[in-house]
């Protein structure tokens, strides 16, 4: 089609000016055109597929007055390469232009300017007939169909709009939309429910992942600032602190140890299991060495469950002490703890207690009961050396060593009852200077090597060693 005219007296649209276009006189919109249109100035709007299908125009002039160009508007115009626009580039860029006008926008734009004259041509053959609306609709569907390309999550956009325009097609255009067609959008929104689920996971696990690490690391810090309390509370190792009339010595695992008591006249001693040192809870773990030594006066030691060590020479010369009650979680009895206590009648050593320190009971002259723990293996030299009222005693049966001196001197020592079956070493007069007539009773089976041990250690002939 080369020419379009309107008749005069139509009261809604015009072919002003001869420019072989249909006019809208009410919104100033050109909404048909032909090859040979002129656009009047004053249009404001290039219509919906005005110029579809027009595919042997080859150029065209714009005015300045246009502001919208409306979808499909150029569709099928393959051979238009210029346009001629008479305003200037940051116009035509505002210019809003929907969509499928794909060849619109591959055209050269000449701004500033008017379409030159064209060199008259030969007569050509008339035009084919433009495409009818239904063909038009379904080829700017199909067009959006094809746009959607590689569906990917941020294509949810396209994908609706090709739909909705699809939706709105009448049953003729829509029978103009092929099958393969509708199965690429029918594809798309199957990929794109796919891709979705997908990213919801993903995104499910990522707050998962977030929502455990800020977990974690909130309990992280919630331990660092405990850790940090902590540590503001812990006292200096070996640090000295006294409560009351006790001197306690922190330890490195912020226990604290019992070291001296001011009271030199003090007769009774109830060893604390907790202190308070500014505001904290220790636990008294450990007599500390000589803590007692040469205390005159005492009479009565109670030693709770807490305290695990009796240190070195703790109540050394206690020449008063008449009765010691050890706590049940004593390991360890250090050399000279008890050394010379002379008035202390009777002990019993905890289970857990491992090792009988080296004079440990040495000189405990009125001592008359032991009973040793079942966990002691070694009961070390000069243990009980001269404890002269010690009438009795039983070898438990995990010991393996009995260090030398270890019953020496214990003159009323007649009854020696040895259940151990792992006894290696027997010192050297460990048990010397016993009661003449003693017996000691050993295992059936180890009879014949522990007389041979123990007459090496230099027990008397007249001691009997019997099963």
């Amino acid at each position: 089609m080369t020419s379009i005219t309107v008749a005069e007296g139509n009261k809604e649209y015009d072919s002003r000016d001869n420019c072989n276009a249909i006019i809208e006189k009410d919104t100033q919109t050109l909404v048909a055109g032909c090859k040979n249109t002129k656009i009047p100035e004053g249009v404001t709007s290039i219509g919906y597929g005005a110029f579809s299908g027009c595919s042997s125009i080859t150029s065209i002039a714009i005015p300045g007055s246009v502001t919208s160009i409306g979808e499909l508007a150029f569709f099928v115009c393959s051979s238009l390469t210029d346009v001629y626009y008479a305003g200037n580039e940051e116009q035509w860029n505002a210019i809003e232009i929907d969509y499928n006008n794909n060849e619109l926008e591959k055209a050269t734009i000449h701004y500033n300017t008017t379409m030159p004259d064209q060199p008259e041509k030969p007569d050509q053959p008339e035009e084919p007939d433009q495409p009818n609306q239904s063909q038009l609709a379904a080829a700017g569907v199909i067009e959006q169909i094809r746009a959607i390309g590689t569906v990917t999550i941020d294509k949810k956009e396209a994908i609706d709009k090709a739909r909705a325009a699809y939706n709105a097609l009448s049953d003729d255009a829509k029978k103009h939309v092929s099958e393969a067609d509708l199965k690429l959008l029918t594809d798309a929104e199957a990929k794109y429910d796919e891709l979705k689920a997908a990213k919801e996971a993903a995104d499910k696990a990522a707050a998962e992942a977030a929502k455990k690490a800020a977990a974690e690391e909130t309990a992280k810090k919630a331990e660092e600032e405990k850790a940090a309390a902590e540590a503001a509370k812990k006292e200096a190792v070996g640090a000295e602190n006294v409560v009351g009339d006790v001197t306690y010595v922190v330890a490195e695992n912020q226990t604290v140890i019992y070291k001296a008591n001011s009271k030199k006249k003090i007769t009774t001693v109830k060893i604390p299991e907790k202190i308070q040192i500014n505001g904290k809870d220790f636990t008294v773990t450990e007599i500390a060495a000589s803590a007692f030594k040469n205390n005159k006066k005492l009479t009565k030691v109670t030693i709770p469950k807490n305290i695990k060590v009796i240190g070195k020479n703790a109540f050394q010369n206690c020449n008063a002490l008449k009765t010691v009650t050890i706590g049940s979680s004593v390991t360890t009895i250090g050399d000279g703890a008890f050394q010379s206590c002379s008035k202390l009648t009777k002990v019993t050593i905890p289970a857990k207690v491992t090792k009988i320190g080296k004079n440990a009971f040495q000189n405990c002259s009125a001592l008359k009961t032991v009973t040793i723990g079942s966990s002691v293996t070694t009961i070390a030299d000069g243990a009980f050396q001269g404890c002269g009222k010690l009438t009795k005693v039983t070898i438990p049966a995990k010991v393996t060593k009995i260090g030398k001196n270890a019953f020496y001197n214990c003159k009323k020592l007649k009854t020696v009852t040895v259940k151990t079956s792992s006894l290696k070493t027997v010192g050297k007069s460990a048990f010397k200077n016993i009661a003449k007539n003693a017996t000691i009773k050993v295992p059936k089976k180890k009879l014949a090597a522990y007389k041979k041990l123990l007459k090496k250690s230099g027990l008397a002939s007249k001691v009997k060693v019997t099963k």
